[in-house]
């Protein structure tokens, strides 16, 4: 009887020793790929250029971030929050009824009023954005859209001791929290309220649409 191994039946003759040389081989190069693609991760995960300049007293951070979505080590978005948080804080400013008046035709200022339902029957500043103060928070996206190209929002309530500063200071949370630069880079309190705006003379407009177009009346 004649046995005849795999080997021969295929015409072939393997070499053992040679077949583990390139089964090792195959596994460095795998093991090479691997570590190629974690550099990669790696460079990706750590692509955030910091920059701490000095500037009147102060130290100023800059990030530039490169990739579009990376997972952030936690002190990295701590620090931007701190710094949005503050920057918008130091933002929120007063401005006079006067002041206002001059400017307020400028195209890229919006005056948000966040009086509840005493706007219908006092009037309101003409061309303002009604916003009531009782449901401000939910429509904080719908006021980012309707002041959309303006970079100066001006709130005002009453008297703007409480609801306009108020609601002034949510949004400038609401921003600083948000990851987008929606281009609001001020956000102002009207001093005096509408009642300061209206006794002082300034036009005033009766009309009951939630973006008035500026029809105005004397008061």
């Amino acid at each position: 009887m004649i046995i005849k191994s795999q080997q021969q039946i295929l015409g072939k003759e393997f070499d053992g020793e040679k077949l583990k040389k390139k089964a090792e081989l195959w596994e460095k190069q795998l093991q090479e790929e691997k570590a190629k693609l974690q550099r990669q991760r790696d460079r990706e995960a750590a692509r955030v250029d910091i920059i701490l300049q000095p500037s009147k007293g102060q130290l100023i951070l800059t990030m530039v971030f490169k990739p579009k979505e990376i997972c952030w080590p936690s002190w990295v978005l701590q620090v931007v929050a701190k710094r949005k948080e503050e920057n918008m804080a130091r933002s929120i400013t007063y401005i006079t009824g006067s002041q206002l008046f001059s400017l307020k035709r400028h195209p890229n200022i919006a005056i948000v009023d966040v009086r509840d339902d005493e706007r219908s029957y006092d009037g309101h500043i003409a061309g303002s954005l009604h916003f009531a103060s009782d449901t401000f928070i939910d429509k904080m996206p719908s006021l980012i859209q309707a002041a959309n190209g303006k970079d100066t929002l001006v709130f005002h309530c009453a008297l703007s001791q409480v609801r306009g500063p108020k609601c002034a200071r949510r949004l400038g949370e609401y921003l600083a929290e948000s990851k987008d630069d929606v281009g609001i880079k001020n956000i102002m309190v009207l001093e005096r309220g509408f009642n300061g705006w209206e006794a002082s003379g300034s036009p005033v407009c009766h009309c009951a649409e939630v973006f008035c177009k500026g029809h105005t009346e004397q008061a």
